[in-house]
């Protein structure tokens, strides 16, 4: 009997809930990886780890991820930026890359409190 029921599902439907469960651990690891990071920035940003601090948050930026992820890295962001040891000669050459990061998000946000994130990760 559980051949002739396996035989009836479709295609895929087992590997599909298995990806979505996988999809979903995924996500909320690289949540947990932005609030680490947005702990360790004030605390640790040396000269030497900035490369990449800002590299893995613009990964995490990207349009593709999850959007918790994207405005918990635009957290994370806003931490790097203000903390005690930054320097805004090493971050120029990635300006444009976030504000562009930053604008897809604003964009892709449509409640208030989500809005004013991506705001005060700028400014």
């Amino acid at each position: 009997k559980q051949e002739s029921a396996a035989a009836s599902r479709p295609a895929g439907s087992a590997a599909g809930g298995e990806e979505s469960v996988l999809e979903a651990y995924e996500t909320a690891l690289r949540w947990r990886v932005t609030m680490i990071l947005r702990a360790w920035a004030p605390m640790q940003l040396s000269i030497d780890h900035r490369p990449d601090f800002f590299g893995l948050i613009g990964l995490l930026l990207k349009p593709e991820e999850d959007v918790v992820v994207r405005l918990s890295a635009a957290r994370a962001l806003r931490r790097g930026l203000t903390s005690p040891n930054f320097e805004a000669t090493a971050f120029f050459p990635m300006v444009e890359s976030f504000a562009g990061l930053l604008l897809d998000l604003f964009a892709a946000v449509a409640e208030p409190e989500s809005t004013s994130v991506v705001l005060l990760s700028v400014g």
